[in-house]
C-alpha cells in the first residue's frame, strides 16, 4: 500500500523530485517522505531569518547610501548604477505603477530585489561604499569591514536563500554552517536586531528535531499506512 501511495505521490511531486531524498538503496519509503517533509520544515525553519536579513540589509543599505548621496539616491542614480540596477529600478516602478502605489522612495526600498541591493556589492562599486559601510553594518569589525567580504558573505546568502525561495532541497546543503554566516551577517547589522531576530529563529530546533519528528504528521495524513 505504501508504494502505491508513493507512486501517487509522485504523480504531484515528481519521481526524480522525490528520491533525491534517498541516500541509500536500503532505505524505506517512510524515511525517504520524512526527510523530503524534514527539508520542507527546515525551509520553514529558515523563513523568519532569511526575512529579517533582507529587509534589514535594504534599510541599512538605504541609511547609509542616504548619508552620502542624498535622500532621492535611488531616484536620481547618483550612486552610479549599471544597466542591471537601472533595470531593476525601472521594473520596480513599473510593479508600483502597476499596483496603483505611490512610488516614493519608502515603497521603491521595498519593492526592489534582494539580487538587487546584493548587486550594490560587485567589484565595480568598490569606491561607491568609501566612507559608509561603518553606516550600513555598524557591528562588523574594522578589519572585516570591506566590501569583499561582505560580497562574499551575501552571495553565499543569497544563493542558498534562492533554493530555500524556490522550494529547492537544502539537506545536502552545509546550511547549518550558512545558518551561523546568515545570524552573523545579520548582528553586523545590530546587536538589538539580531536579538529580536532570534526570537522568531526555529533553525537549531528544526534542526534537533531530525527527520524521524516527521513520522507523526506523516501517519496523521495517512493512518491507514501504519509508517514507521
Amino acid at each position: 500500500m505504501q508504494v502505491e501511495l508513493v507512486k501517487r505521490l509522485c504523480d504531484c511531486l515528481s519521481e526524480n523530485r522525490l528520491y533525491a531524498y534517498r541516500t541509500n538503496s536500503c532505505e524505506t519509503q517512510s524515511d525517504i517522505l520524512c526527510r523530503y517533509l524534514w527539508n520542507v520544515a527546515l525551509c520553514q525553519a529558515f523563513y523568519p531569518v532569511l526575512h529579517m536579513h533582507e529587509v534589514g540589509l535594504r534599510n541599512r543599505c538605504d541609511l547609509a547610501l542616504t548619508i552620502k548621496y542624498g535622500s532621492a539616491w535611488l531616484e536620481t542614480g547618483s550612486f552610479g548604477f549599471m544597466e542591471y540596477q537601472k533595470n531593476c529600478i525601472s521594473d520596480a516602478r513599473n510593479e508600483l505603477a502597476k499596483r496603483t502605489k505611490p512610488r516614493d522612495h519608502g515603497r521603491l526600498v521595498a519593492e526592489l530585489h534582494f539580487g538587487f541591493w546584493t548587486s550594490l556589492f560587485n567589484r565595480e562599486f568598490e569606491g561607491r561604499w568609501h566612507g559608509v559601510l561603518r553606516h550600513a553594518f555598524p557591528h562588523l569589525s574594522g578589519s572585516m569591514r570591506t566590501r569583499a567580504t561582505i560580497a562574499k558573505r551575501l552571495d553565499s546568502i543569497r544563493r542558498f536563500r534562492n533554493r530555500v525561495f524556490h522550494h529547492e532541497r537544502i539537506l545536502h546543503h552545509p546550511f547549518m554552517a550558512i545558518h551561523r554566516e546568515l545570524r552573523e551577517a545579520i548582528d553586523w547589522m545590530g546587536s538589538e536586531f539580531s536579538a529580536f531576530c532570534s526570537a522568531c529563529d526555529q533553525v537549531k530546533t528544526a534542526y534537533a528535531a531530525g527527520p524521524r519528528r516527521m513520522m507523526e504528521p506523516l501517519n496523521g495524513a495517512f493512518p491507514e499506512h501504519g509508517f514507521r
